[in-house]
């Protein structure tokens, strides 16, 4: 993830449950310091969980948007510079780092990429900003 996330040049569209896996939000705030697009949507129940950092990435000048439904926003996703998907049960957290059984699929393959950029668009269009 953070070697994807490294490796963006225009945008990043992350779409996650939570994240609270410091060595991730450090590179993606590094992106958008560096001037890469980078929004970010996940679930308003994990913004109080201890350990997130979503309020970090949104103080870092990051738009985020969450979801104020009473179901989870339970997506794990990302998309580098419309090209590379990340995805998979990988939970942005510590825990999956260190261990969970997760797993994580990349590719750059046309429709799924295409697929998931749509799915990214719907949910930004309808949540709000954090």
């Amino acid at each position: 993830i953070i070697q994807s996330i490294k490796s963006a040049t225009k945008n990043i569209k992350i779409c996650v449950f939570t994240i609270s896996d410091n060595d991730i939000t450090d590179a993606i705030i590094a992106a958008h310091k560096k001037g890469v697009s980078v929004k970010v949507i996940t679930d308003n129940d994990k913004l109080n969980d201890r350990g997130s950092d979503i309020r970090t990435i949104a103080d870092a000048g990051i738009i985020v948007k969450i979801d104020e439904t009473a179901s989870h926003m339970h997506h794990k996703f990302c998309i580098i510079d419309k090209k590379v998907l990340l995805t998979g049960s990988y939970n942005w957290t510590r825990s999956a780092a260190e261990r969970n059984q997760e797993n994580l699929l990349v590719t750059e393959d046309v429709k799924m990429v295409k697929s998931y950029l749509n799915e990214f668009e719907k949910l930004w269009d309808q949540f709000v900003v954090f």
